[in-house]
């Protein structure tokens, strides 16, 4: 057993959220790796690790409060085999790569990046290819008075900045993080030279720009013709469905944003949902009670995106395993 007390969220890898007090992750007594961590106000302490190797880091920041997020992994300089990448990536576009492929996008960072965060601004040289493997990127448009609404959002099933092989240098909208998670970040450079190179490469870039396209298409239709309940339901379950859980931790001021209304539209439709026992709401947060019947309230454009990225990136029978395993 190692103590370990330094930090760097930079370099994490593993996203949980954790209430104060200690908290154990993994085995003890097994051949699993196992942690112990004491979470306090503003700060945590790892108090012990085992079957870490050489770990390099753990990271941790204030979400609200005394909620913390809490992250790990062990110590990896670069990943530069492509087999180490595709066990751990949920991201769809690169598990879509054949390995000599990958290999071309090799060495990769992971990076965690927070709420907030700019990563692309209108008419800026894109420097980076950033791939999520959780939380949720949004691309936003900004009015000359101020205004703003989401156009589209980006999770683990696509990717920011791939436009680069394309011919398309510049970022066209604004990117900004939604909701934190870790990403795959790869120099636009080296992202344009592998595309260069290689015809599938080019492929999942051309794949995932007609992808993003039929959403923002999907998107114009659904707030013309669809009502608030339906668009709410579906804006939830797609949240959902990219950063691969049923707590979907978004305001309602963010939602009112994704879906272009008033916040107390979506207050009167949150209301509504909660009522008929589909989702519960509470301090920025909504569960997703019962996922069946709020597809049922969901507009066709749920199943019309889901539908559409399933065939164009199916998920691999490999990670379909490695999720149910996790979930178990």
């Amino acid at each position: 057993m190692a103590a370990v007390d330094k930090f760097d969220c930079e370099h994490a890898a593993v996203d949980k959220y954790f209430p104060c007090g200690r908290v154990k992750m993994g085995s003890e007594g097994t051949a699993a790796p196992y942690l112990r961590l004491v979470v306090e106000p503003l700060r945590c302490r790892v108090l012990e690790a085992a079957g870490f190797p050489r770990v390099r880091g753990w990271g941790c920041r204030v979400i609200s409060g005394t909620t913390m997020l809490v992250s790990f992994q062990p110590a990896i300089s670069a990943i530069s085999e492509p087999a180490a990448l595709k066990p751990r990536s949920s991201n769809r576009l690169l598990a879509s790569l054949p390995a000599a492929d990958l290999a071309l996008l090799a060495p990769f960072r992971e990076t965690l990046l927070p709420r907030g965060m700019v990563l692309h601004e209108p008419g800026i040289t894109i420097e980076h290819v950033y791939f999520p493997l959780g939380g949720m990127i949004s691309l936003i448009m900004r009015m000359h008075g101020g205004e703003t609404v989401e156009i589209a959002p980006i999770g683990r099933e696509g990717a920011l900045g791939t436009g680069v092989a394309l011919g398309v240098p510049r970022a066209l909208t604004t990117a900004i993080v939604q909701l934190p998670g870790m990403v795959v970040r790869i120099p636009a450079a080296q992202f344009q030279e592998a595309a260069s190179r290689s015809s599938t490469v080019r492929q999942i870039a051309s794949c995932w720009n007609e992808l993003l396209i039929a959403n923002i298409q999907q998107s114009v239709a659904c707030s013309t013709l669809h009502d608030a309940e339906a668009r709410l339901s579906r804006c939830l379950l797609q949240t959902a469905d990219r950063i691969g859980g049923d707590l979907v931790p978004l305001t309602q001021d963010v939602l009112a944003q994704m879906l272009g209304v008033r916040r107390t539209t979506v207050t009167i439709v949150a209301r509504l949902l909660q009522t008929a026992g589909l989702i519960r709401y509470r301090r920025g947060q909504i569960q997703i009670v019962d996922r069946a019947a709020l597809e049922q309230r969901a507009c066709e454009c749920y199943r019309s995106i889901r539908e559409l990225t399933d065939r164009l990136l199916p998920e691999t029978a490999e990670r379909t395993e490695g999720n149910r395993a996790e979930a178990m």
